[in-house]
């Protein structure tokens, strides 16, 4: 990032660290679990596929529409990827590079702008969530998400038969209803976080 943080804002963000031609402007969260993260893509209507082959520097900066990208290719250090409501206090799902054991290699390329169509158990996971303390779940491990669906035509979920707790963001609801909380039928199963589903409510994805 290009300048000091100011807290949560759009700064320029240099991918590669060299020469500044290739910089874009991109909204960050300079707050969560200690912030430096850049937008990627944002979805805003339920079928919308959000994460795609080939990178939008329009996607970085747009927060309130349906804008799709990959993390940009040169950023390929990149430690931690969040998925999060854009209000401030709702809970986070972070899938950590580092916890995944290996089992995040084709789910990492996906968000790099591989195409999958891949049914895996991708271990790595963890909830963060700023209005209770900022708690993290599991304290100090990551959690399995058994058959994670990440789809290049489809979107990413757990399996239908999964929990529902984690990550659903299809293109298409789903019958099952294991949610926390959801406020209207056609956000089941496609814009889904930790179990809290809200159908006029962005969804960030988002890079650090």
């Amino acid at each position: 990032m290009i300048g000091y943080s100011h807290g949560d804002d759009y700064y320029w963000i240099d991918p590669n660290g060299g020469s500044t031609d290739d910089a874009f402007l991109a909204y960050c969260d300079m707050t969560t679990e200690g912030g430096g993260w850049t937008l990627v893509s944002t979805k805003v209507t339920p079928s919308f596929i959000f994460i795609k082959t080939g990178f939008s520097a329009q996607a970085a900066r747009e927060t309130n529409i349906n804008a799709a990208s990959q993390i940009h290719p040169s950023m390929t250090d990149w430690t931690e990827v969040m998925f999060r409501f854009s209000d401030s206090g709702k809970i986070r799902v972070i899938y950590k590079k580092a916890c995944s054991s290996g089992t995040g290699a084709d789910f990492e390329k996906f968000l790099m702008g591989s195409k999958f169509d891949h049914d895996r158990s991708v271990n790595g996971f963890y909830k963060y969530s700023p209005s209770t303390g900022n708690t993290r779940k599991p304290s100090s491990s990551c959690y399995t998400i058994k058959k994670f669906h990440y789809y290049s035509t489809r979107g990413i979920s757990e399996s239908h038969g999964g929990t529902d707790k984690w990550l659903d963001m299809w293109n298409g609801a789903e019958g099952s209803n294991n949610y926390h909380y959801h406020d209207n039928n056609a956000a089941l199963g496609t814009k889904c976080i930790a179990g809290y589903c809200y159908l006029n409510k962005p969804i960030w994805f988002m890079v650090r």
